[in-house]
């Protein structure tokens, strides 16, 4: 059943990768964002974007550390992921505010996807491939 597959025995296993989880605990936003836009609900679909995003920062990261303070952070992972947290926000920020003017194009979106894609193979070449 749905409640039983986070508990399956292989959930903690190094081989499920990040996009398993991402792409699960993101379909949720997914699923409203493309019915407002379908809706042509275009304010919704950027309001969920940037509401998901801003709970995940703060609450998803704050509230857990609440709990149990995390003392020891790999350095080399938190540069690298920020940097590209980052560099993609402004990518969009660009996209969005300079390039389509308060629009994005089926083109952006396909580069937005590929980033991700491509993102998450370096992740797993450096954690899981290698």
């Amino acid at each position: 059943s749905a409640l039983s597959w986070p508990r399956a025995p292989s959930w903690g296993s190094p081989r499920r990768s990040r996009i398993e989880r991402s792409s699960s605990s993101s379909a949720p936003e997914t699923a409203t964002s493309i019915a407002s836009l379908i809706k042509k609900k275009y304010d919704i679909a950027l309001g969920n974007i940037i509401g998901s995003n801003m709970f995940n920062m703060l609450a998803v990261l704050g509230i857990p550390v609440l709990i149990a303070p995390v003392h020891e952070l790999d350095p080399g992972t938190i540069s690298r992921d920020f940097a590209v947290m980052v560099c993609l926000t402004i990518a969009f920020a660009l996209m969005l505010f300079v390039i389509s003017k308060n629009r994005i194009t089926r083109v952006e979106g396909m580069v937005l996807l590929l980033c991700f894609v491509g993102y998450q193979f370096f992740i797993y070449q450096n954690t899981i491939g290698s």
